[in-house]
């Protein structure tokens, strides 16, 4: 009789932790404990030479987005760069302590949930020698101790912006197989940009000037979605 009733508390117990934890797998994530998966997920499949979107939460990002020509998602991109067993994103962006060059920083940091709103992963339909030589690009960038564009100007060589670097790169590597269309900075950003110039550069000017916008790096054959999601939730999301 001891020995059944003991086998019967034995099995009790065995059912209901099997059904705990059933519970627990069954239960929906939170929205941070989502965003953390998905970054996990995004750092898991990331490949060199992937393009890494986002866009900050501050208020230069959110008027960076309508540069872009019809996608107003994203505000900064990257590329992914593998360096030994680390994946890296480089990027260039305007920095006032002179740090303004190619930056290599971790996936974590680049999309830092903290000052980040979403992101998308995109992959290029390179050749193994043409992901090699865009990453080797950006490296050879690098070292010429290339720096930001503040004036968004596809004429200069030493001077380049987040998307115009990734272009050049892309281009160079694919010998234009893979090519981006430069287009003019739209009509309701123009007084924006001859601000944010600090008047450097004449209105007219700023009206024929072509850029490439974030989303042209990405809306174009050869160039696939590989995941997206949103980094942080606002009230109300």
């Amino acid at each position: 009789m001891k020995i059944s009733l003991l086998l019967f508390i034995v099995v009790l117990l065995f059912c209901t932790c099997k059904q705990k934890l059933a519970d627990e797998k069954l239960s929906p994530l939170s929205k941070e404990g989502q965003v953390l998966e998905n970054l996990d997920s995004l750092k898991r499949i990331a490949s060199s030479g992937d393009l890494l979107v986002r866009l900050g939460d501050d208020l230069l990002s959110y008027q960076i987005k309508y540069l872009n020509e019809v996608d107003q998602s994203y505000s900064h991109a990257g590329m992914i760069v593998e360096k030994g067993a680390e994946k890296l994103v480089a990027h260039i962006a305007p920095d006032e302590s002179d740090r303004d060059g190619i930056q290599y920083i971790p996936i974590d940091s680049f999309l830092n949930p903290a000052k980040n709103l979403k992101c998308a992963l995109y992959r290029y339909n390179f050749t193994a020698v043409e992901k090699t030589a865009t990453v080797s690009s950006i490296e050879k960038y690098k070292q010429e101790n290339l720096h930001f564009d503040r004036l968004y100007d596809l004429r200069t060589v030493k001077e380049m912006y987040c998307s115009e670097m990734i272009s050049n790169a892309v281009g160079a590597a694919t010998n234009e197989r893979i090519k981006f269309k430069p287009v003019t900075i739209p009509v309701k950003m123009q007084p924006a940009l001859y601000n944010y110039f600090k008047k450097q550069v004449s209105k007219k000017t700023i009206a024929e000037r072509k850029i490439i916008t974030i989303d042209n790096l990405y809306r174009i054959p050869g160039c696939s979605l590989v995941m997206q999601f949103q980094l942080k939730y606002l009230p109300g999301e």
